[in-house]
Parts: C-alpha cells; structure tokens; sequence
C-alpha cells in the first residue's frame, strides 16, 4: 500500500460533482439513494465532507449526519464513496472524519456497508461489528 499523500479535506455544499462522486454509493442504498443524501444535506439535517489530493480533484465524499440518544450522541457515515489508485481512502480520511466526530461531543462513530472488505478496513479503526442487517426483497410490482 502506498504511503498516504496529502489530502485537503473541507465541508462542502450540495453540488453536481458532489452527486456525481457519491451516486457509486447511493446505488447500493435503492431505498434512500441520492435523492434523499441530496434533501439532507441540503437541509441541513447532513453535512457532506469532500476530500480532494494535491491536483485540486475530489477523490472522496461522504456524508455525515449527527445523532442525538438519549445516552450520548454519534456520528454516522451515510454514504462515502471515491477512490485514489494505490492508497487506502479508509486509512487517509478515517483520523479526519474521527477529529469531526470528536469535536462535536460524540462517543460513537457508526456506518453501514455491504462490502466484506470495509470491515478489515474499519477493524483497523478501532471499529468492531455491532448488528446484522438483513433484507428480504418483495416483488410486488417492481423491484426497488
């Protein structure tokens, strides 16, 4: 794996080429899907985040919504998608989006994803599996 380069990471506004480089990880949410990362950010309720490398190009966005429980509060990735060939975007961008989680009074970081490899990724982290999620398709009609 090659070292990590430097990366710019700032807050974003919703944005075509925002959409663009999270529609990869909207496909894998049909139930939400971009129209509703789109409505949250746009209303506040999220906040995207954009990574960008030494060219100026983003290479990385999520989307980050804070959560409130009656116990503590926790960061959750709604959608994270992009790629920089040779470089592990988990392990570049993870210290940044913790330093957010930190600074807003979390205890908890939390995300979901399908992909076998995130978890190797994530136990990296620190992260450690805390439920299943199971989901039966129903044909009634069309296919969500």
């Amino acid at each position: 794996m090659a070292r990590a380069p430097q990366v710019n990471c700032r807050w974003l506004d919703w944005s075509g080429a925002l959409a663009e480089m999270l529609a990869p990880a909207a496909r894998r949410d049909p139930l939400g899907g971009l129209e509703m990362l789109a409505q949250d950010v746009l209303d506040g309720s999220s906040r995207a985040f954009g990574v960008f490398d030494d060219a100026g190009q983003m290479v990385l966005a999520t989307v980050l919504r804070l959560e409130s429980f009656p116990h503590g509060r926790e960061l959750l990735i709604q959608a994270a998608s992009g790629s920089l060939p040779g470089v592990s975007l988990v392990d570049t961008v993870y210290p940044a989006i913790e330093r957010v989680a930190v600074a807003a009074g979390c205890g908890s970081v939390r995300l979901q994803s399908s992909r076998p490899g995130m978890a190797r990724a994530m136990a990296r982290h620190g992260f450690a599996e805390c439920d299943h999620v199971y989901r039966k398709w129903l044909h009634v009609g069309r296919k969500i």
